[in-house]
Parts: structure tokens; sequence; C-alpha cells
């Protein structure tokens, strides 16, 4: 360290060079911090909260959509199989039909025409039992993938009576009245709509002042040999040192950063809100429909059924 020349009493004038400190330290510290008030964090909590359900919603529907999906594409199936066994036994008509018109040809009782018409026919009836089967492939093998099944591996579908199908039907025909609170999606929507005006909130807390308490406490030792861990035998001089202290942080001006932030949390509501009410309109036309739909299958079953 320089001292002034004034200070030299040996050399008046002359700068003086003066060592100071010691070659050897150590020093073990601990710090503490505490906010005490800060907007963003108790919102933040708050939204911690919220997202726990958001997700958990997603869980839920996600295995919703799942077993939809398994059960639409099982179902599915079953109907193919019945158009499959439909087609087939029309193939087993015309296949007669042909025989028959052949005969008669051939005794000068049909046409030729006749008979070409009704080879036309079924090789019509032919061509869809093919794609018909394809069909049903493609969507076994997409079942399978659902399940978690190897496309290998080999999947039975029972029949399924008329008779069954409309005592299983029966049961939910009792509709009740809709609501829409119960649909998964829908709650989805609203957790979202949440955690939206939880980020809204988190930027307006950024107008608010934050305070935080802090303390730290530190123990020093200083010496000219390397003795400073030899306990009462150690030449180093240990001492003490400790502060507390409150920081307080008050926003000024950010260029208007935290106003576009807050507007464009505002329109992202906005749209949150024309997702609701879109996504309400929709349910509400899928249930409505999904109910006529089923009573007309019903119907269509009692009148084959009774034929």
């Amino acid at each position: 360290m320089m001292l002034p020349g004034a200070m030299n009493q040996a050399e008046p004038g002359k700068p003086m060079a003066l060592e100071v400190g010691t070659t050897w330290n150590a020093s073990a510290s601990g710090t503490l911090t505490q906010q005490l008030f800060n907007q963003s964090v108790f919102t933040g909590l708050q939204a911690a909260r919220s997202g726990e359900e958001y997700y958990a919603l997603q869980t839920q529907q996600t295995k919703e959509d799942v077993i939809y999906n398994v059960s639409a594409l099982y179902y599915g199936l079953l109907v193919r199989k019945e158009k499959l066994s439909v087609i087939q036994s029309n193939i087993d008509k015309m296949t007669k039909l042909v025989e028959t018109t052949q005969s008669q040809l051939d005794n000068g009782l049909a046409k030729r025409i006749d008979l070409d018409r009704i080879k036309v026919n079924l090789v019509n009836f032919q061509t869809q039992k093919t794609q018909l089967i394809n069909m049903l492939k493609v969507d076994e093998n997409t079942l399978k993938t659902l399940l978690g099944m190897p496309v290998s591996e080999v999947i039975e579908f029972p029949a399924m009576a008329l008779s069954d199908i409309e005592q299983k039907a029966a049961v939910t025909q009792d509709f009740g009245s809709f609501n829409l609170e119960n649909r998964t999606e829908f709650k989805v929507l609203k957790k979202t709509e949440e955690l939206q005006q939880f980020q809204k909130k988190a930027y307006v807390s950024e107008y608010f002042p934050q305070l935080s308490f802090n303390a730290q406490y530190s123990y020093n030792g200083l010496s000219d040999k390397f003795d400073l861990f030899k306990g009462g035998n150690t030449t180093a001089q240990w001492f003490g040192m400790a502060n507390i202290g409150l920081t307080l942080k008050i926003p000024i001006f950010d260029g208007f950063a935290r106003r576009s932030r807050v507007n464009q949390a505002d329109l992202t509501l906005q749209q949150i809100g024309k997702q609701l009410e879109l996504n309400k309109l929709n349910l509400t036309t899928q249930f409505e429909n999904a109910r006529l739909n089923l009573l007309n299958s019903l119907t269509t079953i009692k009148t084959q059924r009774k034929t």
C-alpha cells in the first residue's frame, strides 16, 4: 500500500510502500435471504397448484380419448364384419343366380344381356368384399396398436346379435340433462383460462415493489503462517462478522414492456373465451346428434328384427 511522502519521516516527500495484510486467510460464511413481499412469488404459488390440476385433467382426457377410440374402433369392426357377412350372402345368391341364368340361356329361356348384367353385379360384390376385408385388416392393426398388442397376434371378435346391441343401447337411452361442466375437455379449457389469468396477475405484479430480508455471518482467520487450523497453537487471529439488511426494489420504468405483456395476456384470455364458446356449441351439438343417431339406430334395429 503506497503512503504519501508527507508521512515518510525517514525520507520526507518520498512515497513510502507499506506492506499490509497477511499471507494466509480462511473464511466460512452463510447467507440467508427471505422474501417478505413479492406479489409475483405469491401468484406463482397459486398458479403451481392450478398447473397440477391442469395436467391431471389432461391425463384424464387422454384416458377418455383412448377409451373412446378403442370402443369406436371395436364396434366399427363388428359392423364391418356384419357387412362382410351380408356381402358374402349376396355373392352366394348371385353365384347361384348366374348358374341358373346360364342354364336358362342354354335352353333359350334367357338372354345373354341378362346373364352379363348378373355377372357384373357378382363382380361388384366380390370387389366390395375384397375392399372390406382389407379395411378390416387395417382397422384390426390399428386396434391392436391402441391396445398395445403386436400386429402379428391374432384377435377374435365375437358375433353380436341385434337383440344384444339393442339391450346394451337401451341402457343409455335415458340421456337425462346434458351438463357441460362434466366434460373433461371443457374442464381443461376452463383450467387453461384460470392459468392465463394467473399469468396476467404475474405481469401486473411486476408493478409492485419487492421487499426482502437478508442476513450474513462469516468467521474469518488471518495469519502469516499456514497454521490456521492448529487450535490453541495457531498464530492466526480469528474473528466473526455479521450483517443484516432489507432490500427494497421499486420498479420505475421499463419501456412499457410490462404494459405490453398485460395487453397480450388480455388478448390471450379473449381467445380462450372464444374457444370456450365454440367448445360449448360443439359439445352441445355432438350430444344432440349422438342422441338422435342412437334413437334412429334403435328404431332401425326394431324394424329389422320384426322383418
